[in-house]
């Protein structure tokens, strides 16, 4: 991440996976170590919460505060999202049972192809009622294609196979 920084790297590369290698890293970590993790306190998780939204806004527009940003900051973001994730493991919230929140989730993986498309372009200027035209696609690719599949799946993994034994004919053997 530093070396993409140092060299201004834009583009291909600003969005491949050196840029997201730090997210999969602490959120491997938190999958290997949540059992053996404190319980976080609710005021610790609020704090996390509030540093996951505000170290975004930090403004990196010179040489030190751009080094603190990647040698301070990031680590903490990361850190602060792995806290928020554990702690909501721990204490589950009835909202996020709530049956809209639920669905949400069901079609979560649909909704993030969908958001690639509709919402990833800046030069598009309709804003948030794109998100919208994400969430059909995604409800159409879901539930129709989607769960389909996922039946399909379940069907043919519940079908056991059949072996093929031969018929033998008695021979009829004259004495």
């Amino acid at each position: 991440m530093t070396i993409l920084y140092a060299t201004h790297s834009r583009g291909g590369i600003g969005s491949s996976l050196p840029v997201y290698a730090d997210g999969l890293a602490i959120g491997c970590l938190l999958a290997i170590f949540a059992p053996r993790l404190p319980r976080i306190p609710g005021f610790v998780a609020l704090v996390m919460t509030i540093v996951v939204f505000m170290i975004p806004r930090f403004a990196a527009d010179t040489p030190v505060r751009t080094l603190f940003l990647l040698f301070f900051l990031q680590p903490l973001l990361y850190v602060s999202i792995a806290g928020v994730v554990l702690h909501v493991i721990q204490v589950p919230y009835r909202i996020l049972n709530w049956a809209p929140v639920a669905w949400l989730g069901r079609i979560s993986y649909s909704l993030y192809l969908w958001q690639q498309v509709f919402c990833s372009n800046p030069s598009l200027k309709l804003g948030y009622s794109l998100a919208l035209l994400a969430l059909g696609c995604a409800c159409l690719s879901y539930y129709c294609v989607e769960q389909p599949m996922l039946r399909l799946r379940e069907k043919r993994a519940r079908k056991p196979e059949t072996a093929v034994t031969p018929v033998l004919e008695p021979t009829s053997s004259a004495a």
